[in-house]
């Protein structure tokens, strides 16, 4: 089970840094968010 705790903190860890350099995208786009579908 430790291998596959150190595998979820892995993806743990890259799932933040995406989500930071999506937010950091988001910003540079004016506040567009690709998460979040913008209804009309």
């Amino acid at each position: 089970m430790g291998m596959k705790k150190k595998g979820l903190e892995i993806l743990a860890k890259i799932a933040s840094n995406a989500a930071k350099r999506a937010e950091g995208r988001a910003s540079e786009w004016g506040g567009y968010q690709p998460k979040r579908p913008v209804r009309k």
